[in-house]
């Protein structure tokens, strides 16, 4: 897939101990930490993370982050074309349904955009909306080009850390919702559920976990990367 320029990748840092939930804080029903210059969201998996400056000590990871978004979210299209005929169909996602997730998804995408650009923006809704319209495929075409282009520019990734990583778990994950709810192939692209694993997981406390994903499932040690990606976030394969 050609995203449109070479892109370096990049040195994601996590200070030593740091759980992802540990980055924000609850206020009336948003969780939101606006300290690190960035808001995080979550809602099921969709969430924004702030951006972590001056860290001495800690975790390192290095990845492309741009790759994986553009590698996930052209995936993720394809289930979106796949499930626009089942917009009634019920999803992973407790008490949603096919039109639900897709609204949630266009709303995280668009928040992520908005966040990186510095514009004010609404959080994802917690409920379901009508943020899709009557081509789901056109719509996400559209906010996929959109993020790429955003995080394309210079020193965006650099401002937003690991943002982008986590907009690829989400988009990773929420693509295995609508193809598990619609009946098409549910593996994911070779190396995408690795470097998701390898973003999220261990980010989270038991407690923080509560309203992010659902509790852990027991996997066998020799389980593929997607099997423990999923096992992880609460699914099951």
């Amino acid at each position: 897939m050609e995203i449109g320029r070479p892109v370096a990748a990049t040195e994601v840092r996590w200070p030593e101990g740091l759980h992802l939930g540990e980055l924000v804080s609850e206020h009336d029903g948003e969780i939101t930490q606006p300290s690190f210059g960035m808001p995080a969201v979550f809602g099921g998996m969709s969430s924004l993370v702030p951006t972590l400056h001056d860290v001495d000590r800690g975790y390192v990871m290095t990845i492309d982050q741009l790759d994986l978004f553009g590698r996930a979210s052209e995936w993720t299209v394809g289930k979106v074309a796949g499930a626009a005929a089942q917009l009634d169909a019920e999803t992973p996602c407790d008490a949603w349904v096919v039109r639900d997730l897709l609204s949630h998804m266009l709303e995280t995408q668009r928040y992520f955009v908005a966040s990186a650009q510095g514009r004010e923006a609404s959080p994802p809704s917690p409920t379901p909306t009508t943020a899709v319209g009557d081509d789901p495929v056109a719509e996400f075409e559209q906010a996929r080009t959109n993020t790429l282009h955003t995080f394309g520019q210079a020193g965006v990734i650099d401002k937003t850390g690991p943002s982008l990583g986590i907009a690829f778990s989400d988009q990773l994950l929420h693509g295995w919702d609508l193809a598990r709810a619609t009946g098409q192939d549910e593996t994911m692209p070779a190396g995408l559920p690795e470097a998701a694993y390898e973003i999220i997981h261990g980010r989270f406390t038991d407690e923080q976990r509560k309203g992010v994903f659902k509790p852990e499932v027991a996997v066998a040690a020799d389980a593929s990367a997607q099997e423990k990606l999923l096992a992880y976030t609460g699914r099951t394969s």
